[in-house]
């Protein structure tokens, strides 16, 4: 095989199995983005439901039913209050274990602080109501009522941080499909371009091979 052609077929297949690495390494970063992505909104999903759970709690122990539904409420509020709270940090600074990135993007920390005034007014309010869950005084009616003036303004805030979220999260498919796309068109290039000067050089030796000496 002449130099020029060794050289040549050893660029291109160095260059196809660099190409080739690092598609695979986009398609890793895509399904790490996917579950980090999924998780987020799975977190701001499960906070919806612990602040409509907790409201339904505070409001079943103001006016029992029973005395075991007020046990249950109470117990279902101590469970839920931790996780709701540890999940409002991390959609702030992240969590690792609960797979919230660190990084929050500007318009959805926007939203986040907007929501802490409500956050704090009912985080507050549940604590007091689980001090003294017992306590039949009009102090208990009042923090019932505190969680509901704020569930109702907090809850929209939340819907909204999911929705920039999902915005975030299609435009960085988008992006990587793009790039995906791309390089795998890179590679196909190559794949055809070594194929059809391989092709060449053998019309070449094989032309040498018949010619008479």
């Amino acid at each position: 095989m002449d130099t020029k052609y060794k050289i040549y077929a050893w660029l291109a297949v160095v260059a196809t199995i660099g190409l080739l690495l690092l598609l695979a390494s986009f398609f890793m970063l895509q399904e790490a983005q996917n579950g980090l992505t999924s998780n987020t909104t799975n977190q701001i999903g499960l906070q919806r439901a612990r602040v409509e759970r907790m409201t339904k709690d505070v409001l079943l122990i103001v006016n029992p039913s029973t005395p075991t539904t007020f046990t249950q409420s109470v117990s279902e509020l101590q469970v839920s209050l931790p996780l709701w709270e540890r999940a409002e940090r991390g959609l702030q600074v992240g969590d690792t274990a609960l797979g919230l990135p660190a990084h929050v993007p500007s318009d959805v920390l926007l939203l986040v602080v907007q929501a802490q005034p409500d956050y704090v007014a009912m985080d507050t309010a549940f604590h007091n109501i689980l001090a003294k869950p017992d306590d039949n005084t009009v102090n208990l009616d009042i923090q019932a009522q505190i969680v509901l003036d704020h569930e109702v303004k907090y809850y929209p805030l939340v819907s909204q941080i999911n929705g920039l979220w999902q915005q975030r999260i299609a435009a960085i498919h988008t992006h990587v499909y793009d790039i995906l796309m791309f390089m795998l068109a890179g590679v196909t290039c190559l794949v055809i371009v070594n194929f059809v000067g391989m092709m060449r050089w053998a019309k070449k030796v094989k032309k040498k091979e018949s010619t008479p000496v």
